[in-house]
């Protein structure tokens, strides 16, 4: 009869490396996913609403940049609408498109005053 005795892994052991490195990814992984926890589909887009640039409502693209504002397309080219998004807090600054001729633009709370005043590229 033998007696076998596990040795202690070390912290610098791949294994104990790999085994926290696939943890620190899952954790980065649901805090990005939990960062996109806003309207789901871009007709709920409001300016105010936040939204994750990583990972836009679906039929949404980040079409420009500029300084620290990014412009989303929502199928603009069938007049679906364009979002100006603030790049590092997510937050809608500004919406557009062929819904305005339908609503009351409100360009002091961003509804239909595209582009925004910030936007400064050309």
């Amino acid at each position: 009869m033998s007696v076998h005795t596990l040795k202690k892994p070390s912290f610098h052991s791949p294994s104990v490396m790999r085994r926290g490195g696939s943890l620190l990814t899952a954790a980065l992984c649901l805090l990005l996913a939990g960062s996109g926890c806003g309207p789901a589909t871009y007709d709920e887009l409001e300016p105010g609403d936040h939204l994750s640039l990583l990972f836009p409502p679906e039929g949404c693209e980040v079409a420009r940049t500029c300084e620290g504002l990014a412009q989303l397309n929502c199928r603009v080219e069938v007049d679906g609408p364009s979002f100006y998004v603030e790049r590092l807090t997510g937050r809608v600054v500004s919406s557009c498109g062929t819904a305005c001729e339908a609503v009351e633009p409100k360009p002091d709370e961003g509804r239909c005053a595209c582009p925004p005043k910030a936007w400064t590229c050309q």
